[in-house]
């Protein structure tokens, strides 16, 4: 063995700022959900130029346009941006207590609401209503497995609405919770969460995406439809 020491170097990545922090952590925690190769997954990092996508306004309304424009053209479409995000993060589930609007007993309301996923990316994207529709009853490939996964998912007829969509049922009585009240109270509860301590408590899993889960184009094609103006 030779006595000559051989010289390590050693590279490290310096993390700026908490998202990346917590990226590093749910990796750790869940390698098999949360991609982590040789440094961050950079999601506005221009495809052309050394620029990044930052949210714009435009002729035909909001884009991700690269910081060197003029000079670089480059776009990307808010929807390929967020599907994008949940290719590498996946898609929390959320779970809430409350009680049945009928018989009054405990129960737990499930649900996605991705729009906290990409405000956590992107907060410019709190401005962006059409994101926080998305939600139990939207993405059809969604409801279809978690109506598999939870036994008080259901599709069923409500009166109020005159039709039939994914909804929460209660554990007990089996009454339809229905999404205007049930969903709404969710979501505010959740935002008020966000805006403060922070909404992971209230994540029960990660759905994995891919294309096999939800399509680019079934998504391409609600996202759109949300966020015209």
């Amino acid at each position: 063995m030779s006595n000559d020491h051989e010289k390590i170097k050693i590279q490290i990545k310096e993390i700026n700022g908490p998202i990346e922090f917590e990226r590093l952590l749910k990796h750790m925690m869940a390698p098999d959900n949360y991609a982590y190769d040789h440094g961050f997954i950079d999601f506005f990092k221009c495809k052309k130029c050394d620029g990044k996508y930052k949210l714009r306004d435009g002729k035909f309304g909001l884009f991700y346009g690269c910081s060197n424009y003029p000079k670089c053209k480059s776009t990307n479409s808010i929807a390929d941006l967020t599907y994008d995000i949940l290719l590498e993060n996946g898609m929390a589930i959320y779970e809430l207590e409350t009680e049945c609007w009928k018989c009054h007993k405990p129960i737990k309301i499930i649900s996605y609401f991705p729009y906290f996923d990409f405000c956590a990316i992107d907060p410019n994207l709190i401005n962006i209503d059409g994101l926080s529709i998305l939600r139990l009853s939207v993405l059809e490939t969604i409801d279809e497995k978690l109506q598999n996964d939870y036994f008080h998912i259901k599709k069923m007829y409500s009166k109020k609405a005159g039709y039939s969509y994914v909804a929460n049922t209660c554990h007990h009585c089996g009454a339809l919770q229905g999404s205007t009240m049930s969903l709404q109270n969710a979501f505010e509860k959740l935002n008020e969460a966000f805006e403060t301590e922070g909404i992971d408590r209230y994540i029960t899993e990660r759905l994995v995406i891919n294309e096999n889960v939800l399509s680019r184009e079934e998504w391409r094609q609600i996202v759109n439809e949300l966020t015209k103006c």
